[in-house]
């Protein structure tokens, strides 16, 4: 079986790691610019600056606006832990984040409301598979399923909204969701909340009832803003 391509990002993410682990920089020192990065790893500018994005995600560095890129790992002894990395990119992609979470308070709660008027049994049966399916790999602790299982949920209302445009807009914002599920799921004990939210708006859309399915999505969108807020909030 032929082994997947390391991507240009990846490889030049490698490449500095390289030089934080080499003892050039000390912890805290900033790296070089963007452009002599580039010049140095004979790679484009665009490829850097990805690059870097990916080390800030996993806690490698940080990325400070308009002051350049900061070395938080020098050597194998402080390699970070996912729930590190986790908050660096939620961190970093905080305004990214923040307006998806303004979206989906706008275009959600009516999705929801739609889809329990529209939603046909078949699809009702669907959605509650999709419902016991996160509750399965919460209880078993399968929790590299869940960020696919959340959006597939919330897809599914989408879906069977009966609005197309809906769908559509929806479907561009899956990357940046996915990513903040993931990295959401890994720093916070949000699991079993986020069951029971899922099941309340569940229950409303079974029960065919449009203000109770608005109301529960609302709500569970506005829980997801408030963790989002307390893993940001710098320490005081």
């Amino acid at each position: 079986m032929s082994k997947t391509k390391p991507s240009v990002t990846d490889e030049v993410a490698a490449k500095i790691k390289v030089i934080l682990f080499s003892g050039e920089l000390e912890h805290g020192q900033k790296l070089p610019g963007e452009n002599k990065l580039a010049e140095r790893l004979g790679v484009g500018r665009s490829s850097v600056r990805e690059a870097l994005k990916q080390l800030a995600a996993s806690g490698y560095i940080e990325l400070l606006p308009n002051r350049g890129a900061f070395a938080a790992v020098t050597s194998s002894d402080e390699l970070p832990s996912p729930k590190d990395g986790a908050v660096s990119w939620l961190s970093v992609n905080r305004d990214s984040v923040d307006e998806l979470l303004n979206v989906r308070r706008c275009i959600e709660p009516y999705a929801a409301e739609l889809c329990a008027s529209h939603i046909s049994d078949a699809e009702l049966a669907r959605l509650r598979g999709v419902l016991d399916s996160f509750a399965e790999a919460v209880e078993k602790k399968q929790f590299e399923n869940l960020p696919q299982l959340d959006f597939e949920f919330h897809r599914l209302i989408l879906d069977n909204s009966g609005n197309r445009f809906l769908v559509g807009m929806y479907s561009k914002l899956l990357q940046l969701f996915m990513q903040y599920s993931k990295n959401s799921f890994r720093v916070t004990d949000s699991k079993q909340s986020t069951l029971a939210e899922h099941k309340a708006v569940y229950d409303a859309i079974a029960a065919r009832s449009p203000a109770e399915a608005h109301l529960a999505m609302s709500l569970h969108i506005s829980i997801a803003a408030r963790r989002m807020n307390e893993i940001c909030q710098p320490e005081q």
